[in-house]
Order: structure tokens, then C-alpha cells, then sequence
């Protein structure tokens, strides 16, 4: 490949960490404005993975290499005054995240692209350092020092982007930088997010911090903190990461660069709300075991150790009895009527627990005057041709007749409210015993020798919450 070429002929050892993909050539000419999407010439720049302020180099390695190319820019930049000290620490701190970003890319994914913003306006709300105009200028001083290169976007139709330079990456490998330098850290005002209507519309609710969000602040902040020191990682084979790839690849949007390797650097935690209210949601996101597809999650390590996996069995379910002072025993998603099919038809056992879980979850979730008998389901969820989804949910209406009066009521909101309140206590106190649990809503992964301590604390969270003990799997 073109880097292995260019560092062979440096004299640059290889980089141990990942092999280099292809460079893109350097283009060293000033940003341009946008271009005519009607123009013949107009370049439509690829999407890339959008700019994340959350990023930043760490340990010494990471430090010193952000300190030399901070010197690198300004050993180029030419200034008419000096910066105020407030203006140089968002410099610096821009600079920082721009090539933190940029090394990122260049590990994970193909094409190596970095999505950004450069209107005035961009990013309102973030951080106080973070608008297009300080982009656009912190991204042409790191273009001048040969650092990255540009691609200009086109107004509605493609991003602008960037990425490192051959360069910044022979800076980087004689720095001897890994992933381990790149970490992910959330600042505690973006830990607790209430949403308008939820994240798929983007509208954060600006609110007045109490003594309930300052709380949940400050367990995730210290949750973040301490798993941050942890080594989680996965042990694939070959094969395993292949599959896991191409897994992920297939759910990412066209244009989106490809992964080339998983990406498992954020381990931030944030708490989000729904719907303008605290009781609407507040389930943990943001660390990437939450979207590990679920055939792959044994192979998760932590600090080097196997782990294991224990869940709240039928957890919805179980809390609507809970919630009304009722016990309830066996499979909340077994049906007789399907069991006997299963043995007429010589199918597999549970051949139908995956659609009746779905069909049942559909009836939690859903408002009066929804259609849950329309919902599609998966080829492993399918219930016909043996039954209809109509039939399937009048036997779980039957089955669940004391709660049945729930269904279709927006549950969801307080119940994920309350397994969610259930995870940040289960996280927060096996941290205060030095225990490293891994949220994913009502599962938590831990090394295999903290098992027994993971199910005493989901039980004694769970008797906390509604006075019942929960079935752990």
C-alpha cells in the first residue's frame, strides 16, 4: 500500500497497533468556498464520521504528541497580536480534538474522513470553544502545517471533511501512539439529556440542574471516570472480527465511511430522558458494549479476564406485576398453544419465543390506538404461517390478563425509568467495591469472577425498586 511504500522508504518501523490504509494525496491549496452543486467540477466530498469534541489524546505519549504538533502550527501561524490566555487554551484544546479526531478515523475507519461544520451558527450548545468559524480557522492553520487536508462540501449535499496527512501519521507512529492514547471523555453537563420528543430529533431541553440530575451527574461522571482506567476490550479471532464487521458495516448509513477495524474507544455513559419529562425514559447510552450485536458479547474482556452476562429474565413483564404488588412465575413469553405447534411440527424449542417477546414488548411500548399486529417481524420472530400476529397477541393478552390493562398505555416510559434507575444503582455500587459492570438496560456484563457479587447486587437493586425479587438469568 501507499503508506507502507512511503514509510519504508523513511525509514519508519511499521505501526503494530493497525496496518495503514491508503493515503489520500495532499492537497496544500487554501479552503475554497462551496462549490455549485450544478457545476461540472463540483466535488461531492464523501461523508465522514462527524466531528466528536468528546475525544482527546491521553497518557504521555498522547500528551507530547499533541504538544509537538501544537508547535508544529505554531512554528507556521503568523499572528499581527498575541492571543488572550482564555484564547489560547481553546486553541490548544481545539487543535488537540481536531487531530484526536483525525487519528481516530485513520485507525477505524475507511475512508478516513472526519465530518464537520463550518457555519457560524454550527455546534450551538456544545462546547464553549466549539463553532464553525473557529473550525474552519483551526482547520486551515493544521492544513498550512501540512497536518491534515480539506475537502469542501456542498450546501446540502455533502459534508465538508478532513483527514490526516501522511505527515501526521509518520508523527504519530514515531510517537509511538496506539489506541490507547485516544480516549473518550463526556463533560458532566452532557451526562443527563432530556429530550423534546427522544435523540432521533436532536432537541435537547435545556434545564435548571436539581439535587435529583446533580446526583445521577455525578454517579455517571465517576462511573465514566473509573471505567476510563479499565482495559475493555474484545478478543476476536480472525474470522469473529470479520463477522463483526460486516455486521456492523451493513447497519451504517450509505456515503458513512466503512469500519476497517471495530472502533471500542468510547466508554462514556450518559443518562437520556424522553418525551420533556424525567419519568419518560433515562436509560444509559453511549459505550460501545451497548451496541455490540449480542452473539459477540462473550468474547467482551475485561482487563484482560473472560466475562459473563446475567439479565433481568422478562424484566417488563415482571415489573407490571411487581408494580400492582403481584408475583408472577415461569416464561412471561410462553404460550401453550405455540409450545404444542413447536412439538406438532417438530420445530425447535422456542422456535416462537423471539416473535412472542417482540409481539409482547410491542403491547408495552405502544399507545392507545396503535397497531401492534402490523409491526414487522424479523425472519427469527416470525410467527407465521402458523399463526397470525393478531392471534399471537390475543393469547398474550389472555395470558397477562392482570396486567393486560397496562398495554398500550405508553409503560415504557416509567418502566424504563425504573430499570434504569435499577442499572445506575447496580453500576454505581459495584464500583464503590472496585467491581467493573458493564451496563447494556437490563444486562450487565463483568468479569467471571465478580459473578455472584453482580446477581447480589441486581437483586438487592431490583427488592430496592419494587419489594419483589427478579428472576436473574
Amino acid at each position: 500500500m501507499y503508506h507502507d511504500r512511503m514509510l519504508a522508504a523513511r525509514g519508519v518501523a511499521g505501526w503494530a497497533d493497525t496496518r495503514l490504509v491508503e493515503a489520500i494525496p495532499v492537497d496544500r491549496a487554501p479552503m475554497e468556498p462551496k462549490q455549485d452543486a450544478n457545476a461540472s467540477s463540483g466535488f461531492l466530498a464523501p461523508l465522514g464520521e462527524w466531528f466528536d469534541e468528546d475525544y482527546d489524546f491521553t497518557g504521555p505519549e498522547g500528551d507530547a504528541f499533541a504538544d509537538a504538533l501544537l508547535a508544529q502550527v505554531e512554528a507556521i501561524e503568523v499572528r499581527k497580536r498575541a492571543r488572550r490566555q482564555a484564547d489560547v487554551d481553546n486553541h490548544q484544546t481545539f487543535l488537540r480534538k481536531l487531530a484526536a479526531n483525525g487519528f481516530r478515523a485513520f485507525r477505524s475507519y475507511h475512508p478516513p474522513l472526519v465530518a464537520v461544520q463550518l457555519a457560524p451558527h454550527a455546534y450551538r450548545g456544545r462546547a464553549g470553544w466549539l463553532n464553525g468559524v473557529a473550525m474552519k480557522r483551526e482547520l486551515e492553520l493544521l492544513r498550512e502545517a501540512g497536518l491534515v487536508e480539506i475537502n469542501i462540501g456542498v450546501w446540502g449535499e455533502a459534508s465538508t471533511t478532513y483527514s490526516v496527512t501522511p505527515d501526521f501519521m509518520i508523527a504519530a507512529i514515531r510517537a509511538r501512539l496506539t489506541g490507547r492514547n485516544i480516549t473518550h471523555r463526556l463533560e458532566p453537563h452532557r451526562l443527563v439529556r432530556l429530550y423534546r420528543t427522544n435523540s432521533d430529533d436532536g432537541d435537547l431541553i435545556a434545564f435548571e440542574p436539581d439535587d435529583q440530575t446533580r446526583r445521577w451527574t455525578e454517579q455517571i461522571d465517576a462511573y465514566n471516570r473509573f471505567v476510563a482506567a479499565q482495559d475493555v476490550a474484545m478478543d476476536l479471532s480472525s474470522r469473529d472480527k470479520a463477522r463483526l464487521l460486516a455486521q456492523m458495516n451493513a447497519g451504517r448509513r450509505e456515503g458513512i465511511p466503512r469500519l476497517k477495524q471495530p472502533d471500542l474507544t468510547n466508554k462514556s455513559l450518559f443518562r437520556q430522558f424522553n418525551e420533556g419529562s424525567f419519568e419518560a425514559g433515562g436509560r444509559l447510552y453511549g459505550a460501545w458494549w451497548i451496541n455490540c450485536p449480542k452473539e459477540f458479547r462473550p468474547m467482551i474482556r475485561i482487563n484482560g479476564k473472560p466475562t459473563v452476562e446475567l439479565d433481568f429474565s422478562g424484566c417488563a413483564v415482571r415489573m407490571l406485576y411487581h408494580e400492582k404488588g403481584m408475583a408472577f412465575e415461569g416464561d412471561p413469553y410462553f404460550l401453550e398453544a405455540l409450545d404444542a405447534c413447536e412439538r406438532e411440527h417438530d420445530l425447535r424449542k422456542s422456535h416462537f419465543r423471539e416473535g412472542v417477546k417482540r409481539l409482547t414488548q410491542a403491547l408495552i411500548n405502544g399507545c392507545e390506538g396503535g397497531s401492534p399486529e402490523r409491526i414487522r417481524l424479523t425472519k427469527e420472530e416470525a410467527v407465521r404461517p402458523y399463526f397470525k400476529q393478531s392471534h399471537v397477541l390475543e393469547m398474550i393478552r389472555a395470558k397477562h390478563e392482570p396486567i393486560a390493562q397496562s398495554f398500550q398505555t405508553g409503560a415504557w416510559r416509567w418502566l424504563q425509568r425504573a430499570d434504569s434507575d435499577i442499572a445506575l444503582s447496580v453500576i454505581h455500587n459495584l464500583m464503590e467495591k472496585g467491581i467493573v459492570a458493564l451496563p447494556i438496560h437490563d444486562s450487565f456484563i463483568v468479569a467471571e469472577g465478580d459473578k455472584e457479587a453482580l446477581r447480589l447486587q441486581m437483586t438487592v437493586s431490583y427488592l430496592d425498586q419494587f419489594d419483589h425479587e427478579p428472576v436473574i438469568n
